[in-house]
Order: C-alpha cells, then sequence, then structure tokens
C-alpha cells in the first residue's frame, strides 16, 4: 500500500477522528524526500553511463572514470555473507578435530659432527612434533612437554628418532645410539634435543643423511642441516622431497649434494652405483642457494593462506596495470618484513601473524562482494604485504642458518617466492581478464569470492582458539 497516496489518508481520518492532516506524518515525508533524491540520482547516473550503464560512475569521482568496475551483486551479497558465515560455523568443527600430520611450522635442525672414526648428530625439534608422533609422551595434556615428561619418555623419543633418522658411510648404513635426550629452550621455543653418536670407518669420506620425519603426508616440516668436519662447515634445508643430503668429507672440504626421493641409499657421491642422479656441487653458495630457493618454493605452494590472499587480489574486475601494480606492491612489502624480521626485528608473535594474515583474506573477499576500496588496492596490497612478509620469515627465524650463510639463505628463499607467486600472477591474470565480461565470471566472481571469506574466517577462528 502507497504510503502518500488518498487510499492511507482515508484509512488514517477513519482510524484517528479529528486528528489526521491532509498531509502524511512529517517522519513519513522525510522518507519520501529521500526515496525522490535517491531516483534523481540514479537517473543522473544512468544518463551519464552509455547504454545505461553495467557500472555506474558516480559524480565527483573523476579519478574513477574509465576504470572497470567490479560487478554489482545488490541484495544478493547479504545472502552470500549469511551463506559464508553458515559454512563457517559448520565445518569449524571438523577443523579443531586433531590430526596426525605436522603442525604449521614444524621444524627441526640436525647439526652433524664428523671425525675420525666417530660421528655425532645433535637433533632438535619442536615438542609439538615430538607430541603429534610419540603416542603418551604429553602426560597433562597441555600440548607441551616439560623437563619430566620428556624424561619419562626418553626411551620412547630415542626410538622414534633411530626409526626416522638414518647415517650411511662408504655406503653401508651406520647404528646410532642416543647418548641424550633432553628438552632444552631455543629461539622462545621448547625444543626436544636428542645426542645420537655413531661408529664410522676410518676411512670413510662419503656420506648419506636421511631424514623420515613426516615422509608421508607433505606437511611443511623443515629440518636445517649443518656439516661439521674440522674446519669446514656447509649447510643445507631438507624439506618436501629434499629430505636427503649425500656428500664427501675428506679434509679438504665437504662437497654436498642433494638427491632425490627414492634414490637409492648406496648412490653416493664419488661411488660407482649407477642409480644415483645427484651430483657433487661446491658448498660455498651453490648448495645453500639451491636449497634455500626450493625451499622458498616449497613454502609459497604450500602456503595455501598466501595463496589465497592473492587470489582475492586477482578476482576483482581490474586492468591489466593494476595487476601489475598488486604484484609489485606485494612483493616489495613482503620482501621488506621478510629481511627485517630474520634480521632480528619481528614486531608481532607468530599467532597474531597468523590470525592477521587470515584476517586479510576475510577482509579482502568482503571488499570484492560490496565493491569496496576501487582504484587504490595496490595500496591496501601493499599494507597486507607487509603482515604476509612477516609470516614467510617465521620459517626461517626458526631455523639455525650459520650467520656466514644467512644472507645466500634469504635472498634465495626470497627469489624461490617471488618465482612462484609471479608465474601465478603472470598465468592468472590475462585468464581472468578474458572472461571479465561474461556472465561466467560474474557468477564465479560472486561466489568464489564467497568460498574465499568462508576459509579466511575458518582460519581466523581456528588460529584464535
Amino acid at each position: 500500500m502507497n504510503l502518500f497516496s488518498a487510499p492511507w489518508l482515508r484509512m488514517c481520518k477513519a482510524a484517528t477522528p479529528g486528528r489526521c492532516a491532509e498531509r502524511p506524518p512529517f517522519p513519513l515525508l522525510l522518507v519520501r524526500s529521500a526515496m525522490s533524491r535517491s531516483r534523481s540520482r540514479l537517473t543522473a547516473c544512468r544518463a551519464a553511463t552509455p547504454g545505461g550503464g553495467a557500472g555506474p560512475r558516480l559524480p565527483g569521482r573523476p579519478e574513477l572514470a574509465g576504470l572497470p568496475s567490479a560487478p554489482s551483486l545488490g541484495p544478493p551479497v547479504r545472502l552470500l555473507l549469511v551463506l559464508a558465515l553458515a559454512l563457517t560455523l559448520l565445518v569449524l568443527p571438523l577443523q579443531l578435530l586433531p590430526t596426525a600430520s605436522a603442525h604449521p611450522l614444524s621444524v627441526a635442525s640436525s647439526e652433524l659432527r664428523l671425525q675420525p672414526g666417530s660421528a655425532e648428530l645433535v637433533f632438535a625439534v619442536d615438542d609439538l612434533s615430538v607430541i603429534e608422533s610419540v603416542p603418551g609422551v604429553d602426560l597433562n595434556g597441555d600440548n607441551g612437554l616439560d623437563a619430566a615428561e620428556t624424561e619419562q619418555a626418553r626411551d620412547a623419543i630415542a626410538a622414534w628418532l633411530l626409526s626416522n633418522l638414518s647415517l650411511s658411510a662408504a655406503n653401508a648404513p651406520l647404528t646410532g645410539q642416543a647418548a641424550a635426550v633432553s628438552l632444552q629452550a631455543r629461539g622462545g621455543k621448547r625444543m626436544v634435543v636428542a645426542d645420537i653418536r655413531y661408529a664410522v670407518p676410518p676411512d670413510a669420506t662419503a656420506f648419506r643423511y636421511a631424514d623420515g620425519l613426516y615422509k608421508d603426508d607433505g606437511t611443511t616440516y623443515v629440518d636445517m642441516l649443518v656439516i661439521r668436519s674440522g674446519t669446514h662447515v656447509a649447510e643445507q634445508a631438507l624439506s618436501g622431497e629434499w629430505r636427503t643430503a649425500s656428500f664427501i668429507a675428506d679434509g679438504q672440504g665437504i662437497r654436498l649434494s642433494r638427491e632425490e626421493e627414492g634414490q637409492v641409499a648406496g648412490g653416493l657421491p664419488g661411488s660407482n652405483n649407477s642409480g644415483s642422479r645427484s651430483g657433487v656441487v661446491p658448498p660455498d653458495g651453490a648448495s645453500s642457494w639451491s636449497s634455500f630457493f626450493m625451499l622458498g618454493i616449497h613454502h609459497i605452494l604450500t602456503g595455501y593462506d598466501h595463496l589465497l590472499f592473492l587470489l582475492a587480489l586477482l578476482l576483482r574486475k581490474q586492468k591489466l596495470l593494476d595487476y601489475a601494480k598488486i604484484a609489485t606492491a606485494f612483493t616489495i612489502a613482503h620482501s621488506l618484513t621478510l629481511t627485517l624480521a630474520v634480521l632480528g626485528w619481528n614486531p608481532l608473535p607468530s599467532r597474531a601473524v597468523e590470525v592477521l594474515i587470515a584476517l586479510s583474506i576475510v577482509y579482502v573477499a568482503v571488499e570484492n562482494l560490496c565493491d569496496l576500496n576501487r582504484g587504490r588496492r595496490w595500496q591496501l596490497t601493499f599494507v597486507f604485504g607487509l603482515v604476509h612478509g612477516l609470516g614467510f620469515a617465521g620459517i626461517l627465524s626458526e631455523l639455525d642458518i650459520p650467520p656466514s650463510h644467512l644472507a645466500v639463505s634469504l635472498v634465495s628463499f626470497n627469489l624461490g617466492i617471488e618465482v612462484v607467486q609471479l608465474a601465478l600472477i603472470a598465468a592468472a591474470s590475462p585468464l581472468l581478464k578474458a572472461f571479465q565480461g561474461s556472465g561466467l565470471y560474474r557468477r564465479g566472481f560472486a561466489f568464489g569470492s564467497t568460498a574465499i571469506l568462508t576459509m579466511g574466517m575458518l582460519w581466523a577462528v581456528e588460529r584464535l582458539l
């Protein structure tokens, strides 16, 4: 019923004799005036846009002239936001169930000290990894180990490590003995440290070290290997498929290589086993560069939150120049904070960084759905890129990288991230641009942004709990 029509007036007079004026009450006049102004503004916008304009340009915003707009979703936006919230509440209990895979940033360090006739492996791993892998060690159920719990589970922890860490010399496996297992604080984290001793043939120069922890579940576990022989030092990051290192230590240096997963144990540098596909490379620079370059690639490919953030930024309708601005802003920002954090400047705890990364995904997805911040997305990307850089730095900050190799490791790790990131942007941008005028893009944009919003909310809540 029209509140401003004659029927309304007749009903008003019948209900309130002598009290109803010949015009609607003042509040209704305000509503009618606002509606009239809104219709006039919409008419002006349509007149200013050829063909009715699939994306009207607002008066007074000349800087947006000619800029393609994101799809206007209208009333369904509320429905999509409610759907994202409902999916979050539905899936969250499943996300919080305990799993058997490594937690984010599962890290370890292996320091292998070679001496004539013997070898000592000092292996350190975070206590959460031990809790996940050795049943019954967390006696009080607080998701952490103390000194008493570590001592009580000493034999079980030693058996777990000895069954997953192996050292071979001269094509023959060596038998290790756990001399000590203790709990130590390193870099603000509780680490379980094991001292494993090996007897080595006096004339052995070819060695092979393999880390089989979390080998089968494709987690983000990383083992920082440092090899010392006399005054010589070599280091390598073992992650993903690259979890085996073969090397020669003959008193003249350490010549280190990296093997592919599934390689035969006898395929050592200097041997005649044709099954080996690894080659010997110099330890100073080349091996360090390649291992951290591969670590950067592996880290970004398994960093689904970073990838989803990029996808949310790219989904919105924009020019190719805008895609280039986004890529540049994100690269500069995360490279800056990555470098500062690895060098010791990190103002936020890791948990806060992870929560902020999830919230950045939520914000960009909401911005997509509500058509906000058009034309200034690269600035937003730079701000959030600073936070994502702190996330990238988390894994390097927890590795025990020798100071002499820190610069090479940092640069190569960042390059690995950039190669994957720029490749994905270069592949996705033209494809998204080609579909921007189609109905398929409009539907995909709406539901894609909703799915991204849901995942971001799930991660944010999960990381807060």
